[in-house]
């Protein structure tokens, strides 16, 4: 895949992570669009076949393709993306650009969409600043484990500027393959995912999605979707609309790792982060 990516020109960067696994993200589109947790493991996010049909062919679509991975919209739906309909260019895959930063990734998307329900445009900044994890961060966040893995933490950052006061938040999309198995606590911002090998080897990956840090914006909401034989399952994730008084600034921090070991070992990790 990352040959692929060179070849089509596309930016990207593959960042080790836990002991010996890595994170590859795409500011083209972006996206962090793989987590492998060691070098002989599957990618843990799901990546479109149609795109990576793309990347062995070297031809570029000119069209909109999703790649897959993890990425970010703005919400609510009916605001800017009503009726199911097509998602505007300007929000994917927007005009996304790698910026400078001492510490970490950051890919950032400046653009200006309309809000249909509040009949307004709106200009808005969007960033997200990904910092990959070695083992020690991914231990303090996750606890400590035997199984190897890889992660990554997120901050993310939307500045918006509207010509009137609209309703505006982040939208997350974390996908995976078909066939993954989803588990939610009973409280609290988390999802796991458990996907099944036929090795008898399974990959977890855990998401969890901290209080938007904006006092009127409260807890979100994850839900998760199962995809059928032929499409991927989803995690996502929105926070609360809050009010765009003319400037307003809304910050998210979100983290994601991804385990891989035998399926007893697996089910013993999710049930320790579930608890």
């Amino acid at each position: 895949m990352v040959e692929g990516l060179t070849t089509m020109g596309l930016v990207h960067e593959a960042l080790p992570s836990g002991s010996d696994g890595a994170v590859l993200l795409l500011p083209d589109y972006g996206r962090i669009l793989g987590v492998w947790p060691h070098w002989r493991a599957e990618n843990a996010l799901w990546v479109n076949p149609a795109f990576l049909d793309f990347l062995r062919l070297g031809v570029k679509d000119d069209g909109w393709m999703n790649p897959g991975g993890d990425h970010m919209w703005l919400s609510p739906q009916e605001e800017f993306v009503p009726d199911h309909g097509e998602v505007p260019a300007a929000i994917d895959p927007g005009r996304y650009v790698r910026l400078p930063a001492r510490v970490g990734f950051t890919m950032e998307n400046r653009g200006e969409v309309r809000a249909w329900k509040s009949n307004l445009r709106m200009r808005f900044r969007l960033s997200r600043h990904v910092r990959v994890l070695e083992e020690p961060a991914l231990a303090s966040l996750w606890g400590e484990s035997w199984l190897r893995r890889a992660g990554y933490e997120e901050e993310t950052t939307l500045e918006v500027d509207g010509e009137r006061p609209a309703h505006v938040g982040l939208w997350s999309f974390t996908l995976v393959g078909a066939g993954a198995e989803f588990r939610l606590p009973r409280h609290g911002s988390l999802a796991v995912c458990i996907q099944r090998r036929e090795s008898g080897r399974a990959h977890l990956l855990a998401k969890r999605f901290g209080e938007a840090g904006n006092k009127s914006c409260p807890e979100p909401l994850v839900a998760c979707r199962a995809g059928d034989p032929q499409a991927a399952g989803e995690i996502s994730c929105s926070t609360a609309s809050v009010p765009s008084h003319g400037k307003q600034k809304l910050l998210w921090k979100t983290s994601l790792c991804a385990f891989s070991g035998r399926i007893d070992e697996i089910e013993a990790i999710a049930a320790r982060i579930l608890a």
